[in-house]
């Protein structure tokens, strides 16, 4: 039986999938090794013909594609989205220019004091030290957005997606509020739409899977605006459910790809990728098919279910992470041709918490998270700084490109030495070149280092960050972690806190960077 290693998602204070430590151990789907071949039959819904079988689904899967020769052509660019704010002219923050961000370095930025200011109610604002304006979205019992590598506001910023406690209920409801004004203007109870995201470019538009509540799978789209749900495809005979977890992530940028993993009854899965313009499957992977070629299952647990499975933010990869670290087959994150399933390249041997997107010249694709250790001495970071041995001594956050080679991995690029307080989440979801990351206390050092308990953004070119906010969260249970995420413009910063409050109620917070206090 092959196990999931799952991360846990948490929202509103509902524990939506199971969660399981490293060491792998249960709630993972009963997949066979033996030869289980991918048969799609059209079902109707989708208009063309999307069957695949055996290898020719994983197209000869350790056959390196060719980064040029994937998905979209090579001068595809990320879209922008509609309106004029510019995160690069933003008057509020707190920026350095710093290459490193430890106490015990000399000249590195100062650590800023948390505060106790009480948390500001439903219509107040709160200035923080760093000069920028924090307003909660509701006034209770429980409010959170979804995840950081997640868009909780419609990518044209008229709405924003929470999920919300019922008063005196342990339910708890999928929620879409206007933006400024944060009105209910739909609601329906948590995992009636699997795993909602914003269409890039249908800007009131909710992509989804159904409930999981009959044995049919379904990708639909729900119109924020007027409640309207469409069935885009059905999933044939065998398969059956989604998996939430490995179906999580976000739809590529373009609006173009959504990805996930179905099982059937007898535990047979199929890892895929939709296109949301046919209609039409692309990539199809068997991981019994590819368990019994180039991957070898874990010498423990058997074969691996990813943790998760996402599109590259411009629709070329199908990107899998795998739960075993390592940079053979089903290893590490894989990259596969979004289209045939080739496989392409590999990107890093770790799953840590990490991001996808697009450096500034917005063709570039990148994965950002925190390298341990970072650069070595003779090494470098992105904006040119010679490496000394003090960042080999901490951690650094950096970004490796995608596809990444067809064996070993993409090399690191450092972009900013850091304590290990300074991350714990990370979010891409903004501007090309750009991603906000969320800081916590880290006490084991004995100094309380730079952006530690804070949100800031980091520029991909390593020529610095913003200090947004403390958030105020203590972290102790998993739906009060801020996991901040940010609008596609950057404009709008979203997190979660408990202000300090571990047995008190959790609220999504929102800062507008326009809002100069």
């Amino acid at each position: 039986m092959p196990v999931t290693m799952r991360l846990c998602w948490v929202v509103a204070g509902v524990l939506l999938v199971g969660c399981d430590d490293d060491g792998g151990g249960g709630g993972g789907t009963d997949a066979s090794v033996k030869d289980a071949s991918v048969s799609v039959p059209d079902s109707g819904q989708a208009g063309a013909d999307s069957s695949a079988s055996g290898d020719d689904a994983n197209m000869a899967a350790d056959d390196a594609g060719q980064a040029d020769d994937v998905g979209l052509s090579p001068d595809s660019r990320l879209p922008l989205p509609p309106g004029d704010f510019d995160l690069e002219a933003i008057q509020v923050g707190m920026a350095h220019d710093a290459v490193r961000y430890l106490a015990a370095v000399a000249g590195a930025p100062a650590p800023i004091p948390v505060s106790d200011d009480p948390p500001p109610a439903l219509g107040e604002a709160y200035v923080t030290p760093f000069n920028t304006v924090i307003r909660a979205l509701t006034a209770g019992p429980n409010s959170n957005h979804f995840y950081s590598q997640l868009q909780a506001f419609s990518y044209d910023n008229a709405y924003v997606l929470l999920a919300e406690d019922v008063e005196g209920s342990p339910s708890a409801e999928t929620v879409v509020r206007t933006v400024p004004g944060f009105e209910s203007v739909l609601r329906t109870p948590v995992g009636e739409w699997g795993n909602p995201r914003w269409h890039p470019t249908d800007y009131s538009k909710l992509v989804h899977f159904d409930s999981n509540a009959d044995e049919t799978v379904r990708i639909q789209l729900t119109d924020a605006a007027t409640g309207e749900t469409e069935t885009l495809f059905e999933f044939a005979a065998p398969y059956q459910r989604y998996l939430s977890n490995q179906s999580f992530d976000e739809l590529s940028r373009n609006g173009r790809w959504i990805t996930g993993e179905v099982v059937a009854a007898d535990g047979q899965a199929l890892i895929f990728a939709f296109d949301l313009t046919d209609r039409a499957l692309g990539a199809q992977l068997d991981p019994a098919v590819l368990y019994g070629g180039p991957c070898t299952p874990d010498p423990e647990f058997g074969p691996l279910d990813p943790d998760w499975i996402g599109a590259s933010p411009l629709g070329r990869y199908l990107m899998v992470q795998w739960a075993a670290a390592g940079t053979a087959r089903c290893e590490g994150l894989e990259s596969y041709d979004i289209r045939t399933g080739a496989y392409v390249g590999h990107v890093t041997a770790g799953h840590p918490h990490s991001d996808l997107t697009v450096l500034a010249d917005g063709t570039t694709e990148v994965f950002v998270t925190l390298e341990d250790p970072g650069p070595a001495p003779g090494g470098a970071f992105v904006a040119g700084e010679a490496a000394q041995d003090v960042d080999s001594e901490n951690p650094a956050l950096s970004y490796r490109e995608l596809p990444g080679p067809a064996t070993g991995e993409s090399e690191p690029r450092y972009l900013y030495a850091t304590d290990y307080g300074a991350f714990e989440h990370i979010s891409c979801r903004g501007p090309a070149g750009w991603c906000l990351a969320t800081g916590y206390p880290f006490p084991d050092n004995g100094a309380t280092d730079p952006l530690e308990d804070e949100l800031y953004l980091l520029r991909l070119d390593g020529t610095g960050v913003v200090r947004l906010a403390h958030h105020h969260s203590t972290g102790r249970e998993y739906f009060s972690q801020p996991r901040a995420s940010f609008s596609a413009d950057g404009r709008y910063v979203i997190f979660d806190s408990d202000w300090g409050f571990p047995s008190g109620d959790t609220i999504a917070y929102i800062i507008d960077l326009a809002e100069v206090p």
